[in-house]
């Protein structure tokens, strides 16, 4: 009995052990995190959620897409605006902590960029949950 309680307690110990250790040895965080979240928050979620920072990376590249609006899908000036300074480098949970932006799980959502002929599309919710799924799968 002895033997099996001292087993227990080591693997309890090196596990706890490997997993602060993979906590605290993790690759910096990525700047987009750094200009919506202080580093202490992420360093507790990188200890305790580490499944929200890989679903937070993963949106930064993968929730919306910048496209054309393409003119018989109507009147452009009918959509929503949301403001941005550089396309090519959207920090998008940055911008929805600064403007009233939206997500639909059903359906994606569009926004006009600026006065541009240009919008931003959220995907629909369902869908970048299931690609989030497939790619962590296929990791």
């Amino acid at each position: 009995m002895r033997l099996i309680l001292l087993f227990a307690c080591c693997f309890l110990g090196l596990n706890i052990r490997a997993q602060t250790e993979t906590a605290q040895s993790g690759e910096p965080f990525d700047a987009r995190l750094l200009a919506v979240y202080e580093e202490t928050y992420l360093e507790n979620l990188q200890l305790h959620n580490p499944m929200l920072l890989q679903r937070w990376h993963y949106y930064f590249d993968h929730a919306y897409t910048v496209l054309d609006w393409p003119e018989e899908k109507g009147d452009i000036k009918a959509l929503p605006v949301v403001y941005i300074t550089d396309v090519k480098n959207i920090n998008i949970l940055a911008l929805e902590q600064s403007q009233p932006l939206y997500r639909d799980w059903d359906k994606p959502v569009f926004f006009r960029i600026n006065d541009s002929r240009q919008v931003l599309m959220y995907h629909a919710g369902s869908n970048f949950n299931r690609d989030f799924q497939n790619w962590l799968q296929s990791r």
